[in-house]
């Protein structure tokens, strides 16, 4: 049997102790308000995208550039404290990944892709606060997964998403874990 991705324990942020559980479950949640959800993105200065959201203390911003019709990247992170700004970041996964190259000129492909990458992203598991599910997670002909080593802490891992016929069309990489100290 596995080793549990969510960890038990406490981090420490500041003077608080905070359950692992409840910050991966924090994560979930706004994971399933935000990008996959199709919460409006604001476009920064430097052309990055951001979606930001907040609940009692805590802070996530999942911030990413690219992925119009090939590479992208970018970075969740969740912050704990009195205010955004000086909320100490708790949490961070960056993830980097893109439409195979022989299939980014099909605009028609692309927009299907994406928009099955965001099904499949809000089907997120509250065990695995990752990406997708790790079980294979199908919609008409697209099937998505994602597999991770590590736990909650400290993780990596792949995600990618098939179709029948022409095989891998998109995938991804992603890593983080917590940034705070943490007991067992």
């Amino acid at each position: 049997m596995n080793e549990p991705l969510i960890p038990e324990g406490r981090v420490l942020v500041g003077e608080q102790r905070i359950e692992i559980g409840r910050i991966a479950e924090v994560i979930v949640n706004f994971k399933r308000e935000g990008y996959a959800a199709g919460k409006k993105a604001e476009t920064l200065p430097d052309g990055s995208k951001s979606i930001k959201l907040e609940g009692g203390s805590f802070y996530y911003e999942d911030r990413w550039s690219g992925f119009d019709r090939s590479n992208g990247g970018g970075s969740e992170t969740l912050r704990f404290g009195s205010s955004e700004t000086e909320a100490p970041i708790v949490w961070r996964m960056n993830y980097f990944g893109g439409i195979e190259q022989g299939l980014v000129r099909d605009d028609h492909l692309s927009e299907r892709i994406f928009a099955f990458l965001k099904k499949a992203l809000l089907n997120v598991e509250n065990g695995r606060p990752f990406r997708g599910p790790e079980i294979p997670f199908a919609s008409e002909d697209l099937f998505y997964i994602c597999r991770t080593r590590g736990d909650f802490s400290r993780f990596s891992g792949a995600e990618e998403i098939f179709i029948p016929n022409l095989g891998m069309v998109y995938s991804g990489n992603i890593n983080g874990g917590l940034l705070v100290p943490h007991d067992n």
